[in-house]
């Protein structure tokens, strides 16, 4: 999904969650005794015939947010609890607390948005993946972008799986090989460099989970763009020695 739609419908979600809130302030301008909330006066079905015009906006309202959530995001499970059961304790806790969170929870998702698109600006073999890393699947997001790095250099080197990526690198280096660095004194540096990437891909990436400290957008963002250094470098390299791509 593009992050400006998911902009777009977090907008939606927070007009929702605003009308929401305002709706469920009748429990303040009723004053209840505890009493009443706790006995038959406020169950579900008392709701519904003593407000049936609030009731059935805020029904309207739930089924409004379910289907415009952007994708990644999850509601917070109280919201989704209270307006499930929407008896008048219910009502109380979305207007005393759930809505404020869940405003505080969609100000984070658009703070994040703007790391996806960072991402979907990076190499298109990298930016690929945004719809995952929009989901929060950093790691299998990560797991396609250097599985993806690895294919091209195999497919460049012609090379199949069975032969390591740094013996392929190493040939392709090589004064007749198929990579080539515009400046001759590079060409050891730039190979040193992909074997280092795909090395850490290899031990780090590709046979495990992301360990918690890792799992989050912020902190693998560093990943993605080595990786889209690493396609870039393989692009000019490729370039300059002549070879094409399958």
């Amino acid at each position: 999904m593009d992050p400006q739609e998911s902009r777009d419908k977090a907008q939606e979600i927070k007009r929702y969650l605003t009308e929401l809130k305002e709706l469920c302030a009748v429990y303040e301008t009723q004053n209840w005794p505890q009493q009443m909330i706790d006995g038959d006066f406020g169950s579900r079905d008392s709701v519904r015939s003593t407000f049936p015009d609030m009731y059935e906006r805020i029904i309207a309202l739930k089924q409004a947010i379910e289907s415009n959530l952007p994708s990644g995001y999850e509601m917070g499970g109280d919201l989704i609890r209270h307006l499930s059961w929407l008896q008048i304790c219910d009502v109380a806790d979305i207007y005393l607390r759930d809505v404020d969170a869940e405003l505080k929870r969609i100000k984070r998702f658009e703070s994040q948005l703007v790391l996806v698109e960072y991402v979907a600006g990076l190499h298109p073999k990298v930016a690929v993946v945004k719809t995952l890393v929009l989901e929060g699947n950093y790691d299998a997001a990560l797991k396609a972008v250097y599985s993806q790095l690895e294919a091209r250099i195999r497919m460049i080197t012609k090379d199949g799986a069975g032969t390591s990526i740094k013996a392929s690198l190493a040939k392709a280096f090589k004064p007749d090989g198929c990579l080539k660095h515009s400046r001759e004194e590079y060409n050891e540096p730039a190979r040193d460099y992909l074997i280092g990437v795909l090395t850490y891909f290899r031990s780090q990436i590709s046979h495990q989970e992301l360990p918690p400290n890792r799992n989050t957008l912020d902190s693998c963002l560093s990943l993605f763009a080595v990786a889209h250094e690493a396609f870039l470098l393989v692009d000019r390299c490729e370039a300059e020695s002549g070879s094409q791509e399958i």
